[in-house]
């Protein structure tokens, strides 16, 4: 009981509120908080479950499994952006959609957590959402007349824009990167 209050105060909510903060503009430097608050809700969750956290085994195999592929997720996704970065990529948002698009946990095993590991994994999962809300990809229907050729013209600006990283960003990336990779290769169990 006394590790659910405290996920509550001290874990859930500053995250919520980190999320929110960097959530309310899309510049390079608030896409790298983004992706830095995936990687920190990871490492929050690996930490804090890493004992096994009253999780049953087989349920923790799965929550590893996920985490370890969002980190994965995370790496892929930053050396994209660093690419963008250098090359501008007409195809940005539709990339970085397909990396994390077999990123998600089965609800069926969230609902067998305890409450307070549910709370650490739903909040990647929050956070995975939050990045990618920046990065929406356009339907697949074509609009028509007027329309159709705005968006030919947003394309077209999106196309020719990078991405553009400070020395302070390319380094943040480069740190997300290695925790992202830190995270993919750790287990809540070891191994039998």
């Amino acid at each position: 009981m006394q590790f659910r209050g405290f996920l509550s105060k001290f874990l859930v909510l500053p995250l919520a509120a980190a999320l929110a903060f960097f959530s309310s503009s899309c510049s390079a430097s608030t896409t790298i908080r983004l992706l830095e608050a995936v990687i920190g809700a990871a490492e929050v969750a690996v930490s804090s479950l890493g004992a096994g956290g009253g999780i049953q085994q087989q349920a923790a195999i799965k929550v590893n499994a996920y985490l370890n592929l969002v980190a994965q997720s995370t790496d892929r996704v930053g050396a994209i952006l660093e690419a963008h970065a250098v090359t501008p990529n007409p195809r940005l948002a539709g990339d970085i959609a397909a990396v994390f698009a077999g990123v998600a946990i089965d609800p069926a095993v969230l609902a067998d957590l305890p409450p307070g590991a549910r709370v650490l994994v739903s909040s990647v999962g929050a956070a995975v959402a939050s990045f990618l809300a920046h990065y929406p990809v356009p339907s697949m229907a074509a609009p028509r007349g007027l329309v159709a050729s705005r968006a030919a013209e947003n394309d077209e600006l999106l196309a020719a824009s990078k991405l553009k990283l400070t020395g302070a960003d390319r380094s943040t990336l480069a740190k997300i990167r290695g925790r992202a990779n830190v995270v993919a290769t750790q287990t809540l169990f070891p191994a039998p």
